[in-house]
């Protein structure tokens, strides 16, 4: 394995395309733009604005998700909430330790 991280980069990459989807923004946008789009899509598909739909509160979660996972980065508060293990607990304690020394000396 050359890379433990790749997996998580490319997971991550994932991600960021399916939050940009949900909350109709181009890459690259900036806080605001994410920050106006979340608070648009939030007021949306809020679940006491849509007491008749039975998956509001799902679609509103998706929404703050998708926002957080694009905010990361732009604002040291937000957190990732991707759910990824970080790459270490991804595989092996020795592999990664063979890996690491492999990479770094």
């Amino acid at each position: 394995m050359d890379d433990p991280f790749s997996q998580w980069r490319t997971r991550r990459k994932e991600l960021e395309t399916l939050a940009r989807k949900i909350l109709g923004v181009q890459e690259g946008a900036s806080l605001d733009e994410l920050k106006a789009a979340y608070r648009q899509h939030a007021k949306a598909t809020h679940p006491d604005t849509n007491p008749e739909d039975a998956d509001s509160h799902e679609k509103f979660l998706n929404v703050k998700a998708a926002f957080l996972v694009l905010a990361k980065g732009k604002e040291e508060v937000l957190h990732d909430i991707s759910q990824l293990p970080e790459p270490a607990e991804m595989m092996d304690p020795e592999e990664y330790l063979r890996w690491w020394v492999k990479k770094w000396g």
